[in-house]
C-alpha cells in the first residue's frame, strides 16, 4: 500500500515514491519564490536551506538550532502552508495560464506577420506586457 504524502499545486495526490527529488525541488522552489514572504523568517530559511541549498535534515537542524525531527515537522508544515496558499490564491497557476495564452497570441501574430498583416505595434505591446 502506498503512503499518500500530500497534493501538488495542481491538486493531484502524491504518493511516496511517485515524485522524484528534482520535481519536488522545482515545485517548492517556485512556491517559495511566490509565497515565501508569507512564512516566518525561520520557516523561510529552513525551506530555503532544504530546497535551494540542498542541505540534509541534520545539517539544517544544526544550523537552525532544532532537532532533526523538528526540522522534518517544520518542512512538512511549511510545504502544507505553501500548497494551501497556491490552492487559495492560484497565482502560479494563473501565471502559467497567462504565459501559455501569450505564447499562443505571439505565435498567431507571427503567422499574421508572415502573411503580410501589419502587427509589429501589437507584438511590441504584447512583449511589453510580458515584461511586467
Amino acid at each position: 500500500m502506498k503512503k499518500e504524502i500530500g497534493h501538488n499545486i495542481k491538486g493531484e495526490r502524491i504518493f511516496l515514491g511517485d515524485k522524484d527529488r528534482a520535481a519536488e525541488n522545482h515545485e517548492f522552489s517556485t512556491l517559495l519564490d511566490v509565497y515565501g514572504g508569507l512564512l516566518s523568517d525561520k520557516n523561510y530559511e529552513v525551506m530555503r536551506m532544504y530546497y535551494s541549498d540542498d542541505l540534509s535534515l541534520a545539517e539544517i537542524a544544526e544550523q537552525a538550532g532544532m532537532t532533526r525531527q523538528g526540522t522534518f515537522a517544520n518542512l512538512k508544515s511549511c510545504r502544507q502552508k505553501l500548497r494551501q496558499c497556491e490552492e487559495k490564491l492560484g497565482l502560479i497557476k494563473r501565471n502559467e495560464e497567462m504565459q501559455r495564452d501569450f505564447a499562443y497570441i505571439m505565435k498567431r501574430l507571427d503567422t499574421l506577420a508572415k502573411e503580410g498583416v501589419e502587427v509589429h505595434d501589437i507584438i511590441g505591446r504584447v512583449k511589453k506586457i510580458l515584461e511586467l
